[in-house]
C-alpha cells in the first residue's frame, strides 16, 4: 500500500520552514508543493529529491501605467491592479482544485497562511484535511493595538471552520492562539539546529577570531532600527566586525553605517544563498536584535533572530521588553545604550582573551539541543498523523 498523498502549499518567504517541513513529510508520505516558480526552484537545490511533485502557482501580473497622476488615472491603476490580481489568484484557486483531485489529495498543509485567495475553494472539498502555519497573528485575531477589518475577520473565521490544526512558532504564540480559539494549536519551530553544525561552530570558534556580529534579515528601516547601533559601536575602539545579513532594501542604512564604522561593516546587495547565511552565523559571537518596538514581534508574531541566535548556538544582545515571552534562546539583555555597549565590549574582550566558548558558546548550544531535527521530526510527524487523511 502506498503513502498517503500530502500537499504542501508555500509562498516565496519562509523557505528554511518549507525545506524542513518537506524533509519530515516525505518520510511517511508522497509529497506535492505548490509554490511560486522561484519558490519550486529554490526548494529543487536544496532538496534533490526526484520523488517530491513540483506544481508552480501563477505569476502575479504586473499592470502597465501610464506617465501620468491624475486622479482617474489614480483609480484606473488601481482597477487594473486589482484585475490582474484577481486573474492570478483565480487561476492558483483552479490548479489547487485540479491538483487535488488529480492526485486524490485529501490533506493540505499551508507553509504560509497569509493569503485567502484560493483557500475558498476548500469549501468545495469534503473531507479535506487542513494545516495551517499562522505567523502573525494580529493579522488574524483583531486586538486593540492591532485592528483588523470586519470583511477580513469574517473571511478568516469562516476559513479557519475547516482548519484542522493550527501551527505557530514559538510556545507564547500557541498560548494566545488557544486562550483565543477552540482549534488545536501545535508549535514547530522557524529553523532547527543539528550536533554537526554546532559541533562545527565550536571548532571555528576555537581558534582565532576576529570578534563578529550580525544583525540577520532585510535591511529595512520600518522592520529593525539601525542608526543607534551603529552609532554606538562606533564608540568603540577595539576591532570587531559587524555583518548586515539580509537583502539591502534601504540603502541609506548601508550609507550611515560605512560612514560610521567603514570597513567594520559588511553587507549584501542581493539575495543571500542559504549556504552563505549558515557561513556568516557559524562564525559569529553574537546577535544584535534592534527589532522596531512598533511592530508586534514577540507579541502576535515571532522574530527570525528568536530562532538564528539557539539554533546555531549564538547568544542574542536585545533590549529589555523585547521578545519578553521568549524562554528558548541566550538573550544578553540591556536597559540603555551605555549597557549596550557594555555588553558589546565583553563579548569582544571574551573572544580576545580566549573565553568566549566557556562563557557564551556552551550556554548558547545548550538551548540549541532543545531545537534539535531529530526530536521535532519525531514530534510533528506524531501529532499531524492525527489528521492527515491514510
Amino acid at each position: 500500500m502506498s503513502n498517503p498523498a500530502i500537499l504542501i502549499d508555500c509562498e516565496e518567504s519562509h523557505t528554511q520552514l518549507d525545506v524542513n517541513l518537506i524533509k519530515i513529510c516525505r518520510k511517511q508520505y508522497c509529497v506535492h508543493v505548490f509554490g511560486p516558480a522561484k519558490k519550486t526552484n529554490q526548494l529543487k537545490q536544496y532538496l534533490h529529491d526526484e520523488h517530491i511533485m513540483y506544481h508552480e502557482k501563477a505569476e502575479r501580473s504586473q499592470a502597465i501605467f501610464v506617465e501620468r497622476s491624475d486622479f482617474p488615472t489614480t483609480i484606473y491603476r488601481l482597477f487594473k491592479r486589482k484585475l490582474h490580481s484577481y486573474r492570478s489568484i483565480k487561476r492558483n484557486a483552479n490548479t489547487f482544485r485540479d491538483i487535488m483531485k488529480r492526485y486524490r489529495i485529501n490533506s493540505v498543509i499551508f507553509s504560509t497562511a497569509s493569503s485567502i485567495y484560493y483557500l475558498m475553494e476548500l469549501y468545495r472539498m469534503k473531507g479535506c484535511s487542513v494545516i495551517i502555519f499562522l505567523h502573525n497573528l494580529n493579522r488574524w485575531i483583531s486586538t486593540k493595538k492591532y485592528k483588523v477589518s470586519v470583511i477580513t475577520l469574517l473571511i478568516n473565521r469562516r476559513f479557519l471552520k475547516k482548519v484542522s490544526c493550527i501551527y505557530v512558532l514559538q510556545d507564547y504564540l500557541r498560548d494566545f492562539v488557544k486562550n483565543n480559539s477552540k482549534i488545536p494549536c501545535n508549535v514547530f519551530p522557524f529553523k532547527l539546529s543539528d550536533k554537526e553544525t554546532i559541533e562545527k561552530r565550536k571548532k571555528i570558534l576555537s581558534g582565532d577570531t576576529r570578534p563578529k556580529f550580525v544583525i540577520p534579515g532585510t535591511v529595512e528601516i520600518k522592520r529593525k532600527q539601525y542608526k543607534w547601533v551603529f552609532e554606538e559601536m562606533a564608540k568603540i575602539e577595539e576591532d570587531f566586525q559587524i555583518v548586515l545579513l539580509g537583502r539591502v532594501v534601504d540603502k541609506e542604512t548601508i550609507e550611515f553605517a560605512k560612514g560610521k564604522l567603514g570597513n567594520k561593516v559588511k553587507y549584501f546587495d542581493g539575495y543571500i544563498p542559504e549556504e552563505v547565511f549558515l557561513e556568516e552565523m557559524i562564525n559569529s559571537h553574537a546577535i544584535i536584535a534592534n527589532c522596531n518596538m512598533n511592530l508586534p514581534y514577540g507579541i502576535y508574531k515571532a522574530s527570525g533572530v528568536e530562532f538564528d541566535g539557539p539554533v546555531f548556538g549564538v547568544p542574542i544582545i536585545i533590549e529589555n521588553g523585547l521578545l519578553s515571552q521568549n524562554k528558548n534562546a541566550m538573550f544578553l539583555r540591556f536597559s540603555d545604550l551605555f549597557q549596550f555597549r557594555t555588553r558589546v565590549e565583553k563579548i569582544i574582550r571574551s573572544v580576545n582573551s580566549g573565553s568566549y566558548l566557556e562563557e557564551f558558546f556552551e550556554p548558547a548550544a545548550k538551548i540549541a539541543l532543545s531545537y534539535d531535527k531529530k526530536i521535532w521530526e519525531k514530534k510533528f510527524l506524531f501529532e499531524i498523523s492525527e489528521f492527515i487523511h491514510k
